[in-house]
């Protein structure tokens, strides 16, 4: 398993979200959860198990909820997300070159800590539309957060 999977994902992230406004950052995040999506695809494409698919499947339907409802957010997320796209037209591959050399397992064990970091980010947007009196964003992006940890509950699960 994955020793310390994480390390990966913020050192690959970091420069991009400092180079990145803040208030951009959600629709950034809502990027990653697509990508995510993809990748949860994948996997349940990958596997023979019916549980397994179902299961990935629905983390897949997760995470293409939680970009959904972030963009909704914002009346023009297809543009920022457009230019955050072409500001780094190498991070998909390079966030998706964190899982593709590893076992499955060490996958699934990245993607459920990449899960429970992307709550933990959720929750510190929640915190700062609190600040703002947003608090319909607030409550989106809790609900992220409680999605994130679900799909991050089935690949923990996979991995006992």
């Amino acid at each position: 398993m994955a020793e310390n999977p994480v390390p990966d994902i913020i050192t690959t992230l970091a420069p991009v979200l400092d180079a990145t406004d803040p208030s951009d950052h959600p629709l950034l995040v809502a990027m990653l959860e697509r990508w995510a999506a993809e990748r949860y695809r994948e996997w349940a494409d990958a596997v023979g198990d019916i549980g397994q698919v179902t299961a990935l499947t629905a983390c897949a339907e997760r995470e293409e909820e939680i970009a959904a409802r972030v963009e909704a957010l914002y009346s023009d997320s297809d543009a920022v997300q457009e230019r955050l796209a072409a500001a780094n037209p190498l991070l998909k591959g390079a966030l998706g070159g964190s899982y593709t050399w590893r076992p499955i397992d060490e996958q699934w064990a990245l993607q459920a800590e990449a899960e429970r970091l992307g709550a933990a980010t959720w929750r510190s947007f929640a915190k700062q539309s609190l600040a703002r009196a947003d608090t319909d964003a607030a409550d989106v992006f809790e609900q992220c957060a409680l999605m994130e940890e679900a799909s991050a509950e089935v690949l923990e699960n996979f991995l006992r």
